[in-house]
């Protein structure tokens, strides 16, 4: 640990931890407070372009800056333990306190990426039937990711929803009995749906797009109406279509993937 709390490593370590820390660890306190409110700052307009719509450039721009100016950061701070080697003098025991309040704040401070991360961290679940294949086979490990649509932010009780799934995408949601189910989204909130031939027709309108890996929606369904607050999913079984659910926003799980 000697040599280790040193070296630029141990700085980089630092930063990546809680922004600032580096600089703070070989004493330039107020560019360590200067980056720390940067990125704070950056923090709250990350929480802000999840709550009201902006121009993708505009959260380009938003998002992008606060990134640049952190790496810059570790460029700077690089340059700081190379310079002062042997000029400042810290402390084993110093050392392992900054590493500690560094991993604390990651686990326990809601605006840190790990602490964001954990409390929006994806479902991790394995097909127990062949019901989608060929595209999941039973075994197959899938991931259901909630931030494709929603965040867990910590001043809000329950998650926001940002963004739907586009149609054919395939979702894991939550049914009226608590059941979890797989399968491809086929209307859109506020619209008409029915099924025809193996086609979709939204409000009289063909809808041309292909769900993925085979799966076939060869069955009719009559026009069924969805409310402006759900979607409609489409389950499958053996790979045609089965049912259709009428799935609140808020029964979303995540978008389905395969882990592995």
């Amino acid at each position: 640990m000697a040599h280790l709390k040193e070296s630029p490593l141990f700085g980089i370590i630092l930063n990546l931890l809680c922004p600032g820390f580096g600089h703070f660890f070989w004493k330039e306190y107020i560019f360590g407070v200067f980056i720390f409110l940067i990125m704070l700052i950056g923090s709250v307009l990350f929480f802000i372009s999840l709550l009201v719509t902006l121009p993708q450039a505009a959260k380009i721009m938003l998002l992008g800056l606060p990134i640049l100016f952190f790496l810059f950061t570790f460029f700077d701070l690089v340059k700081v333990i190379r310079t002062k080697q042997g000029q400042v003098q810290r402390s084993t025991t110093a050392a392992v306190v900054f590493l500690v309040i560094g991993v604390f704040y990651q686990l326990l401070v809601p605006s840190a990426p790990a602490n964001f991360l954990i409390h929006n961290s994806p479902e991790i679940y394995r097909m127990d039937n062949n019901h989608l294949a060929p595209l999941y086979k039973k075994g197959d490990i899938l991931t259901a990711n909630p931030l494709a649509y929603s965040a867990n932010i910590f001043f809000f009780d329950y998650p926001v929803y940002y963004d739907l799934p586009d149609r054919f995408e395939i979702v894991r949601f939550v049914d009226s009995e608590g059941r979890r189910h797989t399968g491809a989204v086929i209307g859109l909130p506020g619209e008409i749906v029915e099924l025809t031939d193996g086609a979709v027709a939204v409000d009289g309108l063909p809808k041309y797009g292909r769900l993925p890996g085979g799966l076939s929606l060869a069955r009719d369904w009559p026009l069924t109406s969805v409310d402006n607050r759900s979607i409609l999913v489409a389950t499958f079984n053996l790979g045609s279509i089965d049912s259709l659910h009428h799935v609140p926003i808020t029964a979303l799980v995540g978008k389905a993937g395969r882990l592995f």
